[in-house]
């Protein structure tokens, strides 16, 4: 909460627009009397963070293998037998991130259906491997290029 919008810029995966809005979030009263309050209950954000990142309790939930642990990978379009959102939990739940943008760090961008001229131009021009759908479910089960 203390980091501010130039803080959280700074994070890996955390574009402007994205750290914009979540310090408008942040500095709502309401929201932050909601933080307060968790707080207050014992929920420590910093320990449930490492928990997860650590794999606890995976095993219990059905949680996928962590193929994509560490790795960012950004989709443009639409991805066959996903919702933009179905796509993007699917990375997440095998321990990857899906950013917003491309950048140098970008493990891979997967190109679905109507997919972004700038995303794909983007990852041209730093060199990330563009995947289609049929690669992008070889790369959750795998965690490598197709």
């Amino acid at each position: 909460m203390a980091a501010g919008e130039a803080g959280l810029s700074a994070v890996d995966g955390v574009g402007g627009v994205i750290a914009a809005a979540v310090a408008e979030f942040l500095a709502l009263p309401t929201n932050a009397g909601v933080i307060r309050r968790l707080r207050e209950a014992g929920v420590n954000a910093e320990e449930a963070g490492a928990a997860v990142s650590a794999g606890a309790g995976a095993a219990a939930a059905g949680t996928p293998e962590q193929t994509l642990a560490g790795k960012a990978v950004v989709v443009t379009g639409t991805v066959p037998g996903y919702s933009r959102e179905g796509a993007e939990e699917a990375i997440l739940a095998r321990g990857g991130t899906s950013p917003g943008s491309v950048s140098k760090k970008t493990f891979a961008l997967v190109v679905g259906d109507a997919p972004g001229a700038a995303k794909l131009k983007k990852a041209e021009e730093v060199g990330t491997p563009v995947v289609d759908a049929s690669g992008f479910e070889t790369m959750l089960e795998t965690g490598a290029l197709p």
